[in-house]
């Protein structure tokens, strides 16, 4: 599908917010409630807009960082426990 300005335009104001009606998407970029919903509806049925969604605020929730990690190396098991021995010491 190819987009045109005011496609582009209907994308970054409800990637700003979803939850906004049509009348006010119509508004912001220019347009009237019709034209504004027929916009939508194709892009929905293109596939550019997939979903909406809520972004809740984690710090509100009080969830802090989770970050996993995996380090794999390709050294022989006594070499790196000699070395993590000797950084261990310092």
């Amino acid at each position: 599908m190819k987009l045109d300005l005011i496609d582009i335009k209907i994308l970054n104001e409800l990637q700003k917010d979803s939850s906004l009606s049509n009348v006010e998407l119509a508004k912001r970029v220019h347009l009237s409630p019709s034209p504004c919903l027929m916009r939508v509806k194709t892009l929905k049925e293109n596939g550019v807009i997939r979903n909406y969604v809520a972004l809740a605020d984690p710090k509100l929730l009080g969830l802090g960082l989770n970050v996993f990690i995996s380090i794999s190396l390709n050294i022989p098991r006594p070499i790196f426990n000699r070395c993590v021995l000797k950084s261990d010491r310092k």
